[in-house]
């Protein structure tokens, strides 16, 4: 049939239309959206928008759900899915978040999708409103998670939840050993073997970590589970155990009350490396002077050794399995220990285990 043919769709930082005709441009703010996802807002012009033969009527936008019903607070580019139906970038003009001071960058994916992107400034607290404006900064539709209805308070419960921290390794570690925490932070040892099975002690910084059957305490150090996870009275800690990972440096990842929040590798300050070694005998005259053996791999003529912190006197016929050191003298006369006997060969420090502490007798 003759007639003229339907607009075309706006485009993002393209003119739209008002129904009589006259063409709008889009604000910096609707265009900017485009930057969230370009692939998405295409494919949400290719669905379409539906005209009719007179104005361009679009049916009120409704909202059905939210997700994720938990969202890390104080966090950037968080994303929330919001679904429903007569979503459109020429009905909807701003979208706004209680408890966010800045309101969330967004983009209409569908006609049923809407995604949103967190500034970090959206404060801890519970169900959050989420609401659509027209371009006069009229409401549309906005969620309700305080609905009395339970089915629909369930889908549009939204909550900020405190994100996990970490001490900060100026002070304490937050990754080491679990067998070294009683050991001075010098002491501690901040890497794991390769093969994975060492235990780690992941401590809380100014919030504490939280378990609860509904949402469990999770972590990974390098993208790798830590298994058997066992959290500390109060949430200042948890411990677990590392599965195998390649060599080097690695970030830490916490999943807490039901949010998740990865750490630089620089905050983590944890590594994969090192070997375990033995030292036999165990245990010496607090006045130091004798000789102990020390079995493990990797051991090279510039390899140097501590005991209980303090250097030892590497003798000569190091090999790369076994070395012979002098052990220096203990800082006190009563017993001390047993503590860490510790080889380092370049920047590659050994793991702890039962077989690698010494112990100062006291002399009588």
């Amino acid at each position: 049939m003759g007639g003229a043919a339907a607009p075309a769709a706006p485009g993002h930082g393209s003119p739209s239309r008002r129904s009589n005709g006259v063409p709008r441009m889009l604000s910096p703010r609707r265009a900017g959206r485009a930057a969230l996802s370009t692939a998405v807002a295409v494919s949400a012009l290719a669905g379409g928008l539906a005209l009719g033969t007179g104005s361009a009527t679009a049916a009120a936008p409704t909202i059905t759900s939210v997700a994720p019903h938990l969202v890390a607070a104080l966090t950037a580019n968080q994303i929330i899915t919001v679904t429903g139906t007569g979503f459109s970038e020429d009905v909807i003009a701003d979208v706004s978040v209680t408890g966010c001071t800045t309101d969330p960058v967004y983009i209409v994916s569908s006609p049923t999708s809407l995604l949103l992107k967190t500034a970090a400034d959206c404060a801890a607290g519970t169900n959050a409103v989420v609401t659509l404006k027209d371009d006069q900064g009229a409401t549309l539709v906005a969620s309700t998670p305080n609905s009395a209805t339970a089915t629909v308070a369930a889908a549009h419960k939204l909550n900020f939840v405190a994100a996990p921290t970490i001490s900060a390794k100026a002070t304490t570690h937050p990754v080491i050993q679990a067998n070294t925490s009683a050991h001075a932070q010098s002491e501690q040892v901040i890497t794991a073997p390769v093969g994975g099975g060492t235990t780690v002690k992941v401590t809380a910084g100014s919030t504490p970590f939280v378990n609860t059957t509904a949402t469990p305490l999770a972590a990974t150090l390098g993208g790798v589970p830590l298994t058997g996870i066992v959290m500390a009275s109060g949430g200042a800690s948890f411990t677990g155990k590392v599965g195998p990972h390649a060599a080097g440096a690695v970030a830490l990842s916490v999943t807490s009350g039901g949010v998740t929040k990865t750490f630089s590798v620089a905050d983590t300050d944890f590594s994969y490396a090192g070997n375990t070694i033995t030292v036999t005998p165990a245990f010496g005259p607090s006045n130091g002077g004798n000789d102990i053996k020390i079995a493990g791999t990797g051991f090279t003529a510039g390899s140097t050794v501590t005991v209980c912190g303090t250097a030892a006197t590497v003798k000569a016929g190091t090999t790369a399995t076994a070395m012979t050191v002098t052990v220096p003298k203990s800082a006190t006369t009563a017993v001390d220990g047993p503590c860490t006997v510790k080889v380092t060969t370049g920047t590659v420090s050994s793991v702890v285990t039962p077989g690698s502490t010494y112990t100062y007798v006291a002399q009588g």
